[in-house]
């Protein structure tokens, strides 16, 4: 009987981790990201939020957007071999029922006032670098599910002010509830296990 652990690809295209027979990496990276789709998102926000189909994708390519330089920080700072705190990312998020803000600039500003002057000029050139990389890749590959969950869940708690919205898990469920799960199939990972 042979056995394979299953682990999320997560940074592995980025950064170049060695690959082992024995480990098979999701398609995407992490699980979470088998059941994210854009147009679900969109979907979601004008069924439940009273949003107009242009608004809503609006919406939508912004939490993308910052869900992707929330990666691209996690990206410089595995590269670079930082460790620094996540701090408060709420505190950087300005939403209304048709605009979601990230105010990337002071949430790296703030997290990174630590470092020695020549490790925030090497961490911005990183994230810049690792940033530019994930332009025009599947949102699925250039983010994280929970970072993304957890943006769609503050625009939808402060939208609709409803508490079900309350956590990035409710709003993974939303979502996974309308997977078709056999679809999974037409993926790597499915089809090797």
């Amino acid at each position: 009987m042979r056995f394979v652990g299953v682990v999320d690809a997560d940074l592995d295209a980025f950064c170049g981790r060695a690959s082992d027979d024995h480990i098979l990496r999701t398609d995407f990276t992490d699980l979470g990201m088998y059941y994210y789709s854009t147009s679900t998102a969109i979907d979601i926000i004008t069924r439940n939020l009273n949003v107009s189909r242009t608004s809503a994708s609006t919406v939508v390519a912004s939490i993308e957007d910052a869900a992707r330089d929330l990666f691209a920080i996690q990206i410089a700072k595995h590269r670079l071999l930082l460790n620094f705190a996540r701090v408060n990312l709420r505190r950087y998020l300005t939403i209304s029922q048709e605009a979601f803000l990230f105010n990337l600039r002071a949430y790296i500003d703030i997290s990174v006032q630590g470092l020695r002057p020549d490790a925030k000029v090497a961490f911005e050139n990183a994230f810049l670098a690792a940033r530019a990389a994930l332009n025009g890749v599947d949102i699925r590959s250039t983010a994280r599910s929970h970072d993304l969950f957890g943006l769609l869940s503050f625009y939808f708690r402060r939208v609709s002010g409803n508490a079900a919205f309350g956590s990035e898990e409710a709003v993974a469920t939303i979502f996974l509830s309308g997977l078709d799960l056999s679809l999974l199939q037409q993926y790597e990972l499915f089809q090797k296990i």
